[in-house]
């Protein structure tokens, strides 16, 4: 009685503070792992690579869901280029992709303070 399941961000207890370095390396951590779940969930090969098909379908289904069907044509296509992405490829293009929303969130910003 009194202890918490999972003690890692308050104590067994849930009596101790959690500081910004502690929950900042919680979040880290959990978006690494969510990466690598997403990178699992397209079954890399022995040389913990995927094909390169994979990815393309991966990156248009989240960043143009609507527009899928379209893209599977040039994806599943004789000219889409053949290859394996490797996990830190992986992990590379995905931090890129947070720099750009990023940027993306900051030019918004300061248009909206700028009334445009």
């Amino acid at each position: 009685e009194g202890q918490l399941e999972n003690p890692l961000l308050f104590g067994a207890r849930g009596d101790k503070k959690l500081t910004y370095a502690k929950f900042s390396t919680f979040v880290s951590k959990l978006q690494d792992d969510m990466l690598r779940l997403e990178f699992e969930a397209l079954q890399p090969d022995a040389y913990d690579s995927i094909d390169l098909r994979q990815f393309a379908q991966t990156v248009v289904s989240n960043v143009y869901p609507n527009q899928l069907k379209g893209h599977m044509n040039r994806i599943e296509g004789p000219d889409f280029p053949e290859g394996r992405m490797s996990w830190a490829d992986f992990q590379r293009f995905s931090a890129s992709m947070k720099q750009l929303k990023d940027v993306s969130s900051a030019i918004e910003l300061v248009s909206a303070a700028h009334g445009g």
